[in-house]
């Protein structure tokens, strides 16, 4: 198999031919303008750091031209370190591919060291091709390859001494069922709006108005402050479309009486959970979600002793039917909101209340 690589990443490996083209890219000594030149003193502690300046600047001064001409120095070293290992990567064919030499060459490039450490001479003989190539050095037979008619050995094929990862494991330890408290839902949304072209704008609606609302704690700030904060955090960058909506659909919930407990400490020892993601077997299940608010009373001691889930829902509740239809499908959600919390707190399912909260119609409605 013919494989490409890097002389780096060749490091180590061994091949039965190795082909080396390119030979006249760069300078063996280059020091690119966009590398840094560092300067080091005697114990190798960084004296200065400049970006490598062009070479008519750096010899009006003699500290720089004496640090690029370090700097020459350890690249054409790296270099004949990389063209050495390059060239001891074969175990059979060597082939070394370069440009022909022009008349006059400055530059110390890997080819012009080929030609000088090995005396090339160009012959007249052009490898039985058509190519305008010449062979300017070689050692050995040429057609070594047609004596050398090595067949691979087959690679057997690995004992099979146990069955695979997969099933075994599959068998030993079943995977349990993943349950999210959003797959609850009673309803159905019909084709027409699951497929509709507003959908995704709703749900990215949605995402924003569940982010902005994450970052209230508590009723308190101005509005200039919300805002502030929001644009601090990267939420908004903009006023127009969804970054228009959300904010003003938040501000709604914020000012809104019916919505204001929502957003006020239960008792003086309040912790708040928003945005809070979980993971737990429950039953068998593997139950995995996120709270979008949760509110805690605690004691003295620091024991909750009650918890306020709250969901936040960007539904278009038109009228009370509607909302009453609504409520009923997310009911299932909540109740295993209320059941996962308390497996997670030890807290008795009949101290967590749970509510839902309609951000387009600033309705808060207690479920269960």
């Amino acid at each position: 198999a013919i494989q490409v690589m890097t002389v780096h990443a060749a490091k180590g490996l061994e091949f039965d031919v190795v082909v080396l083209p390119r030979l006249d890219e760069t300078a063996m000594n280059e020091v690119r303008h966009q590398d840094l030149l560092i300067s080091r003193d005697a114990e190798g502690r960084v004296r200065w750091v400049l970006q490598t300046p062009l070479k008519a600047y750096s010899r009006l001064d003699c500290t720089l031209a004496a640090e690029l001409l370090a700097a020459e120095r350890r690249g054409a070293f790296e270099s004949l370190c990389r063209l050495y290992v390059a060239m001891t990567r074969t175990k059979r064919g060597l082939y070394l591919i370069a440009e022909v030499p022009p008349k006059e060459a400055k530059a110390l490039k890997e080819s012009k060291l080929l030609r000088a450490v090995l005396g090339a001479r160009q012959e007249s003989n052009v490898m039985d091709s058509d190519l305008p190539a010449v062979v300017e050095w070689q050692t050995g037979a040429r057609d070594w390859f047609a004596t050398c008619r090595e067949v691979p050995a087959a690679v057997p094929q690995p004992a099979a001494i146990h069955p695979p990862l997969g099933p075994l494991l599959r068998a030993t330890q079943p995977m349990p069922r993943r349950r999210t408290p959003s797959g609850e839902e009673t309803f159905r949304l019909l084709g027409k709006v699951l497929f509709s072209a507003g959908r995704e704008t709703g749900r990215q609606l949605g995402t924003l108005v569940h982010a902005l609302l994450a970052e209230v704690e508590f009723i308190g700030a101005t509005v200039a402050e919300l805002q502030q904060h929001w644009h601090s955090r990267g939420l908004l960058t903009t006023s127009t479309g969804i970054e228009a909506a959300a904010p003003q659909q938040v501000l709604h919930v914020l000012r809104s009486a019916e919505c204001a407990a929502a957003f006020q400490p239960l008792t003086p020892h309040t912790q708040v959970w928003r945005e809070r993601p979980f993971d737990l077997m429950l039953d068998g299940e593997w139950v995995s979600g996120i709270f979008d608010r949760v509110m805690m009373a605690q004691d003295a001691e620091g024991r909750i002793t009650e918890a306020w889930i709250i969901d936040f829902k960007t539904d278009d509740v038109a009228d009370a039917p509607a909302l009453e239809a609504k409520v009923a499908g997310y009911e299932p959600q909540l109740a295993l909101y209320r059941q996962t919390f308390a497996r997670l707190t030890g807290l008795p399912e009949t101290r967590i209340r749970t509510s839902l909260l309609f951000t387009r119609t600033a309705k808060l409605v207690e479920v269960g």
